[in-house]
């Protein structure tokens, strides 16, 4: 199996089955594809993947404005990371350099996905599901087919100027 195929198996196994089931069929595809991918935590929710890479870096009040928002209006996710990305709250480049901390998953030029860089592997939270260490291309296939890294530094004046545009 090929690592595009397999990223649509990872699409097929967290659009149709539940989270807690995610394991057990993720662990059964390294038969046919020998995969790095590994719960990070045995805890499902919370956390996007926007806010599990981030979370530490937002000032508190502009944390309750976004985790608001997106309880409140989950269909905003989408528009919030297009508009971030396209307004500089990251710089991003094509390559992975010494110091990069995030990875970005885009399609057509939408940020879709959000992740960590720890060392040589990624971490990133699965929708609703759980966290995940994983290689950069064992994420599912509508996370993104483009990447973009950053050494992390936020812009929050962006995020702040972004919510108060999608009236949070």
């Amino acid at each position: 199996m090929d690592i595009k195929t397999f990223r649509k198996k990872l699409n097929e196994v967290t659009s149709e089955s539940r989270p807690y089931e995610h394991v057990k069929v993720i662990d059964s595809l390294k038969k046919v594809y020998p995969h790095k991918l590994r719960l990070v935590s045995p805890l499902m929710g919370g956390d996007d993947c926007f806010l599990y890479v981030f979370r530490e870096k937002l000032p508190s009040a502009d944390l309750v404005k976004f985790d608001k928002a997106i309880t409140d209006r989950p269909d905003v996710f989408k528009e919030i990371g297009q508009k971030l990305i396209s307004n500089g709250f990251l710089s991003l480049h094509d390559e992975k350099r010494e110091g990069d901390e995030v990875v970005v998953y885009l399609e057509n030029g939408d940020a879709e996905h959000f992740g960590k860089i720890v060392g040589d592997e990624f971490e990133s939270k699965w929708g609703i599901g759980y966290a995940w260490r994983h290689g950069l291309l064992e994420v599912p296939l509508s996370y993104g087919r483009t990447l973009k890294f950053s050494d992390g530094k936020i812009d929050i004046g962006v995020l702040r100027e972004i919510l108060k545009q999608i009236d949070i």
